[in-house]
């Protein structure tokens, strides 16, 4: 029994030592706003997340919204310049917007059956865990667009 209990403290400490949140950032070019996204785990010791968008001008918090949370394989989210503004896609019912102009975040009702490939505008890169596991921003000079909705667990 004593030995259940070791284990049973032993275990609670290694899930309470373990990462507790992501976070990673890109400054947007042309533009003094950095797009933050940050993942905060929702599940004591699943893979889950609520996830942070956090827009930030000159080291200041503009805005922050809750996204779709990551229940396991969602964390993909994808970055387009679209014109004067900045496109986030993810899972979800919603489409970020960032009106580079005037540094607001703006929330849009997905249009439903339209996939994120098929944006027109240029893809900057996606926000996701790199293959050493690490939370980052990945420039679509590193890697290629990723789809929106297609699950690939050996990600992570």
């Amino acid at each position: 029994m004593l030995r259940f209990l070791y284990a049973l403290i032993i275990a609670g400490l290694v899930v309470a030592c373990g990462d507790r949140e992501h976070s990673a950032a890109v400054t947007l070019p042309d533009s003094p706003i950095t797009l933050r996204v940050v993942l905060s785990p929702s599940h004591p010791y699943l893979a889950e997340y609520d996830r942070w968008l956090i827009l930030e001008q000159d080291s200041h918090v503009q805005s922050k919204t809750e996204l779709f949370p990551d229940t396991g394989g969602y964390a993909l989210v994808n970055v387009y310049r679209v014109d004067s503004e900045v496109l986030l896609l993810t899972e979800g019912d919603h489409d970020y917007h960032v009106d580079l102009r005037s540094s607001r975040l703006t929330t849009t009702p997905k249009v439903r059956g339209k996939s994120g490939s098929q944006v027109r505008g240029e893809f900057l890169g996606a926000f996701d865990f790199d293959t050493y596991h690490i939370w980052r921003f990945v420039p679509a000079s590193v890697r290629p667009e990723q789809t929106i909705g297609l699950v690939n667990l050996n990600r992570r």
